[in-house]
């Protein structure tokens, strides 16, 4: 844990806030529900939706977390670890000897991912996904990219409430997709100049590409792909300004080898027998144009990113 505060300190922060809601056993998930607007939002919509957490590993979470999902899904359940309990254990023997950095981390808990997924599997249920110009295979795979992309893009844009060494530390143990100084500025920026909920979007789409193994975008099809999507004025908004590209990159930033996993597997996983590459070829300025999957989908999610 990367961190000049305490262990001490950090038990401290992490067991200030209770609510019938968190995890007092999942370092910062208290914390994190307090301070941090779509955390809670995304944990009360879990819950509003009937999922529950557990610490026991139903699903070969521990061993095989890729192969958890479709069991997380169906039990309507998402384990995690107890990761306070040792840390305590710790303090007791050694009462404020430790700085955070010179502890060996404990395992993190990516109840925040896995509740994204949760949530975003609802929705879809919602959203008709048979695009006549995808194959049916293409509209299944489009569907685990856009689940996976809205964990994804839930990650990314928590990220803005990190304020403080406690929310940064506290957010490292809970999250896959952790922004730093000059991410976290572009998203800020991108922010005040497009809203929240356009960003919410624009950091989607992004996810959108890289969950469809892209590495990279260019100028001109991050312009069509933009005024595919957005309106005429945020869409030059978006084009004009290097902040929105910088955060929109972002995301081909994100492990090839955790993309192939999510999306090459779970395509794999589920069946599909076309090329994973053939599969994830997907032309979304012409999908944004000639459908409303992803704008149904992501009207579903407004709520979430209100305060």
């Amino acid at each position: 844990m990367h961190s000049d505060l305490t262990l001490h300190e950090v038990l401290k922060q992490n067991d200030a806030f209770q609510n019938k809601a968190v995890l007092k056993n999942s370092l910062g998930d208290s914390f994190l529900f307090e301070h941090n607007l779509l955390y809670q939002n995304i944990r009360m919509e879990f819950l509003k939706l009937d999922y529950t957490f557990t610490t026991e590993d139903f699903c070969f979470y521990v061993t095989m977390p890729f192969l958890s999902l479709p069991e997380i899904l169906k039990q309507k359940k998402v384990p995690y670890f107890d990761n306070v309990t040792p840390l305590r254990q710790v303090e007791y023997m050694h009462p404020k000897k430790f700085k955070c950095e010179e502890l060996i981390k404990p395992k993190s808990n990516y109840t925040l991912h896995e509740s994204s997924h949760c949530i975003a599997d609802h929705y879809l249920k919602k959203v008709k996904i048979k695009n006549s110009f995808l194959s049916i295979e293409q509209n299944s795979a489009l569907e685990m990219i856009m689940a996976e992309s809205f964990a994804n893009t839930v990650e990314s844009i928590c990220n803005v409430w990190n304020k403080t060494n406690e929310s940064r530390l506290f957010f490292e143990m809970n999250s896959y997709i952790i922004h730093y100084k000059k991410i976290s500025q572009a998203l800020s920026e991108t922010i005040s100049l497009i809203g929240l909920k356009n960003t919410f979007s624009l950091v989607y789409i992004s996810y959108l590409y890289s969950n469809c193994l892209r590495n990279e975008i260019s100028a001109s099809e991050f312009s069509k792909i933009t005024r595919a999507y957005f309106d005429s004025t945020n869409a030059e908004l978006i084009i004009q300004n290097k902040c929105c590209g910088k955060i929109f990159n972002h995301a081909f930033e994100l492990s090839m080898d955790f993309r192939l996993q999510t999306t090459g597997f779970y395509c794999q996983m589920f069946g599909l027998k076309t090329n994973l590459f053939k599969l994830v070829d997907i032309d979304f300025p012409y999908l944004f144009s000639k459908s409303d999957t992803v704008q149904q989908f992501l009207r579903c999610c407004d709520h979430l990113i209100e305060s």
